[in-house]
């Protein structure tokens, strides 16, 4: 038996396709299969990739506007104030 199974069945019938041209064809086609699941799983890698550093930009864009908000006194309620210091301080740290 060879390793491909599908034109080895065809094979022992009477066809017009000679046997190697299509066994050749079975293979292109089960590596191009493997090609493309490989691709698939390195898509899904770098979407997951790609959705966290979004998540990390957006969280440092929200400390940072709130650390504007505190510099500049727009508004300010404690609670806020009191997020818009630690985010400052978690920015200043990170730097």
């Amino acid at each position: 038996m060879t390793d491909t199974p599908e034109t080895d069945i065809l094979a022992r019938g009477n066809h017009v396709v000679p046997t190697e041209f299509a066994q050749q064809l079975e293979r292109e086609r089960d590596e191009a299969r493997e090609d493309i699941e490989m691709l698939g799983i390195r898509y899904a890698a770098a979407e997951m990739h790609h959705e966290t550093n979004m998540q990390e930009v957006t969280e440092q864009r929200d400390r940072l506007a709130e650390a504007l908000e505190y510099i500049l006194g727009i508004g300010l309620t404690q609670k806020t104030k009191a997020k818009a210091e630690t985010a400052l301080q978690t920015t200043q740290s990170n730097e």
